[in-house]
């Protein structure tokens, strides 16, 4: 994710230990490619498939992982643009659809919704909504009891894409 007023920039990644970690850099200004990073901050252990995405509005990241192979892990972070320390709310597991068993994707719509998408170990598609303030997230979690399409399974990928120009969000799922 990047965050254009402050130029940093977030990435969420596994370790060989299956840790998932979070980490906040800056590019130097001018023509230089020097990059400054911040400290790894530890999101779970025993997780996977990590995504990040700039909530503008809030002023925080936001991070969705499988969590050890039993539920949707998320949360909400602000990254301090001078030292890049990364300040972290309260996780939040959900498994009311089974956990990201193959991916998962956050997409941001125009009035500030948070969408949480993944496909289950069932390779069926689902979407959990969310608020944030601050590092406060609140789940919606009577929208996460319909499954997205009528598939009958075998998805295994999804990409979201809210799209200002019709208000709407794109759904990709193969």
């Amino acid at each position: 994710g990047y965050d254009s007023t402050n130029d940093v920039v977030a990435v969420a990644f596994t370790n060989h230990n299956n840790d998932v970690k979070s980490v906040g850099c800056k590019v130097a200004a001018g023509t230089g490619a020097a990059i400054t990073q911040g400290t790894a901050t530890d999101l779970t252990t025993a997780g996977n498939k990590p995504n990040i995405k700039w909530h503008s509005n809030s002023g925080s990241w936001i991070t969705a992982v499988a969590h050890n192979n039993t539920s949707l892990r998320v949360q909400a972070h602000t990254i301090n643009s001078g030292t890049l320390a990364i300040t972290s709310g309260t996780a939040i597991n959900n498994t009311t659809q089974g956990y990201p068993a193959y991916m998962v994707d956050i997409c941001i719509s125009n009035q500030h919704l948070i969408y949480f998408n993944y496909i289950n170990a069932s390779k069926k598609l689902y979407s959990l909504s969310a608020t944030v303030s601050g590092t406060t997230l609140t789940l919606n979690t009577s929208d996460i009891t319909e499954q997205l399409t009528d598939h009958s399974g075998g998805m295994e990928k999804v990409a979201a894409e809210f799209m200002a120009h019709n208000d709407k969000i794109v759904m990709f799922a193969t």
